[in-house]
C-alpha cells in the first residue's frame, strides 16, 4: 500500500532505532512521494482538483488524503468472478 508521509505500521520504525530490516515489511506502507508520484497531477487528472496548502495564517479549505492499493493485475483477473 501507499499513502502520505511516513510509514505508520509500527509505533518506532526500525530505521529510527538504527536497525537496517523493516519490522513488518508486509504492513510496511510507502510514501507515494518517495515512488516518484507526482500527488497533486494524479489528484487534477482523476478528480479535477488539486492540493491545497495552508499559506502564512490563510489556512486552506479542504483535507485530502490520498492513498493507493498495489495488485497484480494476472492474479486478480484469474479470480472466479
Amino acid at each position: 500500500m501507499a499513502g502520505s508521509g511516513y510509514c505508520h505500521s509500527c509505533e518506532t520504525c526500525a530505521a529510527e532505532s538504527g536497525e537496517s530490516v523493516c519490522r513488518l515489511p508486509s504492513e510496511r506502507i510507502f510514501s507515494l512521494e518517495s515512488m516518484g508520484v507526482d500527488v497533486n497531477a494524479l489528484l487534477k487528472a482523476s478528480f479535477g482538483f488539486g492540493l491545497e496548502w495552508n499559506k502564512g495564517t490563510e489556512r486552506a479549505n479542504h483535507l485530502c488524503v490520498v492513498g493507493a492499493v498495489f495488485y497484480d493485475e494476472d492474479k486478480i483477473s484469474a479470480l472466479p468472478d
